[in-house]
């Protein structure tokens, strides 16, 4: 009961919290868009992360969360580490749709930047732009959010999606369409979705960054992502 037995429980319960971390990863498979993994959101420009709902609340609810007085759901941070315990309800990346004064306001912005193509479509709900660790060939996306059995918000899910990747690590380089698609609420909470190799006839070189442009939600008024991850093999 002496310091050095405190010392080895307090070892064995950091060990036991780290492992069930790893555990509610669940599939087994390499996160290249994890933080824990070294890959890092990419904000602004006219690719950048789209702002979370609380940053289009008025200011009383802003300081509300700050002092933990009310909950508007967390930053992209949130979707880009592994939802801990599992099933826990709030822990995911709260966004809503861009406001129409907004996207005028950008669009006017970024008009006149002809280092980065026009040639990405912002998703209509919002945009995830991550740089991954290093260049990979992406095989597969998962998008996660809690299971229908576990939540009366399934609605906030988000629906249609496109991915876009982009051989650079700012995500100002030519893009490559990976493809669309839709995450079903009524399936598993935990869904992958397979990634094509080319394009048109071209292999997909190794990506160093990619968007999840998000077009739709299930009709909650805001989306709730728990969870984005990037599997695929080193260059």
């Amino acid at each position: 009961n002496g310091p050095e037995s405190k010392s080895l429980q307090e070892i064995e319960q950091a060990i036991q919290e780290r492992l069930e971390k790893d555990r509610a990863d669940k599939t087994g498979l390499f996160d290249h868009a994890s933080l824990m993994n070294g890959a890092e959101i990419i904000y602004g420009g006219k690719r950048g992360t789209s702002k979370s709902l609380i940053d289009y609340l008025p200011l009383v609810n802003r300081l509300l969360q700050k002092a933990k007085l009310r909950f508007y759901g967390f930053g992209p941070e949130a979707a880009l580490m592994p939802t801990y315990p599992p099933n826990a309800l709030g822990q995911c990346w709260s966004f809503q749709t861009t406001p129409l004064k907004e996207q005028i306001k950008q669009r006017e912005l970024f008009q006149n930047d002809k280092e980065v193509p026009d040639d990405f479509k912002r998703g209509n709900f919002g945009t995830l732009t991550i740089r991954l660790p290093t260049p990979v060939h992406v095989n597969s996306v998962a998008i996660e959010h809690v299971p229908m059995r576990f939540t009366d918000q399934a609605d906030s899910a988000i629906r249609s999606f496109r991915l876009v990747g982009f051989e650079d690590p700012s995500a100002s380089s030519k893009s490559w369409n990976l493809g669309s698609f839709e995450y079903n609420i009524s399936k598993n909470g935990l869904q992958e979705f397979n990634v094509p190799t080319e394009v048109f006839g071209k292999e997909i070189p190794p990506l160093h960054s990619i968007s999840l442009a998000v077009d739709s939600n299930w009709g909650h008024e805001y989306s709730c992502l728990y969870r984005f991850r990037v599997h695929g093999d080193k260059d």
